[in-house]
């Protein structure tokens, strides 16, 4: 489609049928029309009646009469006829053998708002590629818009050409009889072989009448089983004469309860609603009224309610235009007002949630080059002139010199759809003109056309400034007490290590085994209070990679024999192939893979196995730890490398939630990647992938 259909639009023009799917498509932004959410209510009503009709309707709209018509429509316009063409065509350009016939009935609906009502006429229309003789028996109505106007004209019409044939051969046949009975008077046999002709032409009539009565039986089916509510109102009392199931459903009556009796007996809780006169103005005066979203107050499923409903009242006149009775069309939209009303009442909290959260917001049209910002947003990116925002100065010139590149990674990945679902999420600074920094966290979405294409970013933007200086105020603080803990901790490692060697000359086995052990939690200790540091650090920008070659496996398996001297519980398994040799900071990667290892153990019952891998994958190096433990929701996945974030099921275990941050940060300064994949009570699996040089 070029023009898609707003959401608050769509059910409208829902189901239908063929016509249904070809008025959706249509590209109605090159008619008159134009697009569909410029249509008025009453057009849409309109064809939501006509679409979901079982009886043959069509439609003129507007000035040009436009032509809508529905899928039981189709047959009288034959093969090779006016379909599809016909449809949002003008009605002169698509009926030019028949338009010196019906303009005067259409002027007269249009220019003089009188209804016209038809039976068994004539009116030549071509189709199966040749001009056929068609009898219609129709009614064309005005339809007004929201303002009372002249909308269109709406046709429910019946090709009555079959029935029309079938009487003209009766006529026929009487007259024939008639011949029969003169020229056979003369004789007692030729009467008496007129009047067995005349029997049998009888009951040919009768079969044939059996046939119209059929069909008018099932004319009343199909309107008795419409989607819409139909009822026939008769004299000042509006006696209910005729009603299909749809308007008792909306009455929450049965048809014992209604037929032929006055409609305010009938539902007394509709008087003071305004009905009656309405009812009676259109008995009067003889002009169709039509409302859109009307709230009524009616007595179902045992108590009151109140509905929305959309409906026409049409005045019917008898034979000499007199008008003694009316009929209702209507349509109950109680969900899809409910519906508007919910959308209206999440606008209006999302609106005040902004506004308590201090939020800004902005807008960037792609396709039409306009970017756009609240006030709010203007304050939080420095932007004092009042005029047009850009893109470019007012939105990507006003971020921190430093920044600039971690925020074009992060627009890199939202504008690429087969990278992400256009999810933007990131913390920078911005600089205002008196070169005052803020710090904000910017979250968005950009949408794509069905070609992939960008066509919208939208965001908003929250002051942290406050937030991001207690921050760095406690990473300054976590980094002065860690860097004072590391002076005792490597004088206990040095008494350790002394202990050790002095227990291994004297080969005191279990001195070994209790020093060994502790030398190893000195070890994480220290590590433990090197991920603080190494947070503190990178909170404050003063973390350095500093690369050089070595080979891969030879610091796993350094780290593995290490936890293999440690503990004794779990059983560890290094799987390798060709000698991986990387250009990276070996500290830093040897604090990601012992991370790694450590977690494998912590997060298995004991007796189970860990699998480390390491491989060449597409001219990277590959790395995975694999455990048999408790594994990881997969709402949780999103959030492993998050600072501070511990799994909640996990809580009994210690931990502050800083390595898999550190992990990842590490990583990523490698241009690297790092990603889990886990299944619940079956265990998990930790990669991460560097380049090689």
């Amino acid at each position: 489609m070029e023009n898609p259909i707003p959401a608050s639009r769509i059910h409208y023009l829902a189901g239908g049928g063929e016509l249904g799917g070809l008025i959706r498509d249509y590209d109605w932004g090159s008619s008159s029309l134009g697009p569909i959410d410029q249509w008025p209510v009453t057009l849409l009503t309109t064809l939501n009646i006509i679409l979901n009709s079982k009886f043959p309707m069509f439609l003129w709209w507007g000035k040009d009469l436009i032509q809508f018509y529905n899928d039981a429509y189709l047959p009288s316009l034959g093969e090779n006829g006016k379909h599809p063409k016909a449809l949002g065509q003008k009605g002169e350009d698509c009926w030019t053998e028949t338009w010196p016939v019906i303009e005067p009935l259409i002027d007269q609906v249009m220019n003089h708002g009188q209804p016209v009502w038809s039976e068994n006429q004539l009116i030549p229309i071509y189709r199966n590629n040749r001009l056929e003789d068609v009898y219609w028996t129709f009614g064309y109505s005005r339809v007004n818009d929201e303002n009372g106007l002249f909308g269109g004209i709406l046709a429910i019409c019946y090709e009555t050409t079959v029935q029309v044939e079938n009487l003209k051969a009766i006529q026929h046949q009487y007259q024939q009889q008639t011949q029969r009975n003169e020229t056979l008077a003369t004789t007692n046999q030729e009467l008496t072989d007129a009047n067995d002709e005349l029997v049998q032409e009888q009951e040919t009539i009768q079969i044939k009448l059996s046939l119209l009565a059929e069909k008018e039986e099932r004319f009343k089916n199909i309107i008795n089983q419409g989607p819409v509510a139909v009822a026939i109102f008769r004299g000042p009392k509006f006696i209910i004469e005729e009603f299909n199931y749809k308007v008792l459903e909306y009455w929450g009556r049965t048809a014992e309860q209604v037929k032929d009796i006055p409609l305010f007996e009938a539902l007394p809780e509709a008087r003071g609603q305004g009905f009656e006169e309405l009812l009676t103005n259109v008995l009067l005066t003889g002009e169709r009224f039509v409302a859109s979203e009307l709230p009524v107050t009616l007595f179902r499923k045992g108590k009151l309610g109140t509905t929305w409903i959309n409906f026409i009242y049409d005045p019917i006149r008898d034979a000499q235009g007199n008008i003694d009775g009316i009929t209702v069309i209507c349509n109950e939209i109680t969900e899809q007002v409910n519906a508007r009303k919910e959308v209206e009442r999440s606008f209006q909290q999302g609106r005040l949630s902004k506004e308590a959260a201090q939020l800004g917001i902005f807008d960037c049209d792609i396709e039409n080059n306009i970017f756009e910002m609240d006030d709010r947003c203007r304050v939080l990116f420095g932007v004092t002139h009042s005029g047009q925002v850009t893109y470019e100065q007012d939105f990507l010139g006003s971020i921190y010199s430093e920044d600039h590149h971690k925020v074009s990674v992060v627009l890199k990945e939202a504008f690429d759809e087969s990278v992400s679902d256009g999810d933007y999420d990131v913390e920078y600074r911005t600089m205002k003109p008196d070169k005052k920094v803020r710090w904000i966290r910017s979250k968005g979405k950009v949408y794509f056309d069905d070609q992939e294409t960008a066509i919208r970013f939208i965001g908003s933007v929250l002051d942290i400034t406050e937030q991001k200086t207690d921050e760095l105020r406690k990473n300054d603080f976590i980094g002065m007490v860690s860097h004072e803990m590391k002076t005792p901790l490597t004088s206990l490692n040095g008494f350790l290590q002394i202990l050790h060697g002095r227990a291994g000359k004297a080969q005191e086995a279990f001195n070994i085994g209790l020093l060994s052990k502790a030398i190893y939690q000195v070890k994480k200790v220290t590590n433990l209070i090197n991920g603080f540091l190494n947070v503190s650090q990178l909170e404050s920008g003063k973390i350095q990679i500093q690369k050089k070659p070595f080979v891969l496996q030879e610091l796993i398996e350094e780290l593995i024999e290490d936890l293999r001297l440690a503990q004794t519980t779990h059983t560890i398994t290094f799987y390798t192939q060709d000698l991986v040799t990387i250009k990276a900071d070996r500290q830093k990667i040897e604090n990601v893979i012992s991370n790694l290892l450590s977690n494998a153990i912590k997060y298995s019952p004991q007796g189970k196995h860990v699998e480390v891998r390491c491989t060449l994958s597409e001219g990277r190096a590959l790395v995975s730890v694999k455990d048999e433990g408790m594994g990881i929701k997969p709402e949780n996945i999103s959030r492993l490398f998050d600072r501070f974030y511990r799994v909640e099921d996990n809580n009994q275990i210690s931990g502050f939630g800083i390595g898999l941050y550190l992990c990842a940060e590490i990583i990523e300064r490698h241009n690297g990647k790092i990603w889990a994949e886990s299944t619940p009570g079956l265990g998990s699996t930790f990669y991460f992938s560097l380049p090689l040089n």
